[in-house]
């Protein structure tokens, strides 16, 4: 079963992992052939000191080296349960070379292959012989559950210099587009993005599942 493609003009704004993710969520699951086939989940990786630590990045000083950031967000794709065809045309009709069922990962700032296989990208990607500080949480959202709930004024972007002054400074610049704001984000909510998702503590107002590296390929493939 081959996964959907990157689409074409795909939107990336660099630094905008969330809303870049929240984009190609958005596109995905509004494609009919794409969403009977696939259940979409998003997944937020951080820890309690938000300092964790990606290898196989773009933005890697050198190729062996990991990246130390706040969070990052990426997307998973997990074939959804069909009936089997038991007829004559073989397992419901899918070509004899597919590839088998498996769930797949999309991240638009790594070197590997996009899309690639969730376990080769979580061995690759987070290894399990780094420093205990640097280890990741997961985040794992339903797609239409984040494409309703999440909402971020990008204020956690701007400088906090610029803030002392008044002035609005973002440490890199933001999307052309507006803000997003799901369809359920209550009125008065500017952004909900570190409390509800990057934070990786279970609680009131918060999204999702948290699972730990040695854990979180069953919680995905369970979920």
């Amino acid at each position: 079963m081959r996964p959907p493609a990157l689409p074409p003009k795909a939107i990336y704004t660099s630094c905008y992992c969330e809303e870049n993710i929240y984009l190609l969520c958005r596109d995905f699951t509004s494609i009919p052939e794409i969403a009977e086939k696939w259940d979409a989940k998003v997944v937020f990786v951080s820890n309690a000191d938000q300092q964790v630590a990606l290898f196989t990045q773009k933005s890697a000083r050198k190729e062996e080296l990991p990246v130390i950031w706040d969070y990052h967000v990426i997307l998973i794709l997990k074939p959804r349960e069909v009936e089997e065809d038991e007829g004559l045309h073989g397992r419901n009709n899918e070509e004899a070379d597919d590839p088998p069922r498996m769930t797949w990962l999309y991240d638009f700032d790594t070197r590997l292959p996009v899309p690639c296989p969730w376990e080769e990208y979580l061995k690759l990607t987070f290894p399990e012989d780094i420093l205990p500080e640097y280890e990741s949480c997961f985040r794992v959202v339903d797609a239409q559950e984040y494409l309703d709930s999440f909402a971020s004024d990008r204020s956690h972007m701007i400088r906090e210099s610029a803030k002392k002054q008044d002035v609005v400074m973002y440490s890199s610049p933001p999307p052309t587009y507006e803000p997003i704001f799901g369809r359920l984000v209550a009125a008065g909510v500017k952004t909900n993005l570190m409390d509800g998702f990057v934070n990786s503590c279970e609680g009131v107002g918060r999204f999702g599942t948290v699972y730990s590296r040695n854990v979180v390929c069953r919680g995905v493939a369970e979920n």
